[in-house]
């Protein structure tokens, strides 16, 4: 499975600002800011990440794009949502994160859906669950200035960058699930990782 991960070429950005008077010196904004990795959320249907409810190929619901030359095709996408406070030209940020496995562009070829390969597609979905965490750390570790914008978008990007050549190495490794010692590896790596890594706040 070839796996991508895009980051928006624009972003849609919502603000709400509301104005707290209060002590002298102290300005209070708030806004809500949605970043969002295509295709929209808006225009897909989502399944989120639950280590209780694993994906089904009845999941998969895309259409075959031949141009990829693998049985099945893994989409996820990540959304973020922040609230920022600025006191003294500081900002302080909180951040919620939502990730899910996109139905409507993911899919499998006609008489493909083996156990096997929908366990090598599950830790695709597993391994962007384990970088929305790590991106969730990255942007509460980070330090902002006016140009917070570029900055957030820095950090995903990075991580992002990191992210697709994980997910590339873990296809290259297994053959895409043929190489069998190397998925069960691979399975009990990223499981291992995941209960270490702690969750991010999410809105939903």
């Amino acid at each position: 499975m070839l796996f991508v991960l895009y980051l928006a070429h624009k972003m849609l950005m919502h603000y709400f600002f509301r104005l707290i008077i209060g002590k002298k010196n102290l300005i209070l904004r708030s806004f809500v800011l949605l970043l969002y990795l295509l295709p929209l959320f808006a225009n897909a249907q989502s399944v989120k990440w639950n280590p209780n409810r694993p994906l089904k190929w009845s999941d998969f619901a895309g259409v075959v794009d031949e141009s990829i030359h693998q049985d099945a095709f893994t989409h996820c996408t990540t959304k973020y949502t922040c609230h920022w406070t600025r006191r003294n030209n500081h900002y302080q940020f909180n951040f919620t994160l939502n990730s899910g496995f996109d139905s409507q562009s993911s899919w499998c070829r006609k008489g493909k859906q083996t156990d096997l390969l929908l366990k090598h597609e599950q830790l695709h979905f597993d391994i962007h669950e384990l970088y929305t965490r790590k991106i969730f750390i990255a942007l509460n570790q980070g330090t902002y200035t006016d140009n917070y914008k570029n900055e957030i978008e820095t950090i995903f990007r990075k991580m992002l960058k990191e992210c697709q050549a994980v997910q590339d190495r873990y296809d290259d490794e297994t053959d895409h699930s043929r190489i069998r010692d190397k998925q069960l590896e691979w399975e009990a790596r990223i499981k291992a990782e995941l209960i270490k890594a702690p969750l991010y706040v999410s809105s939903e």
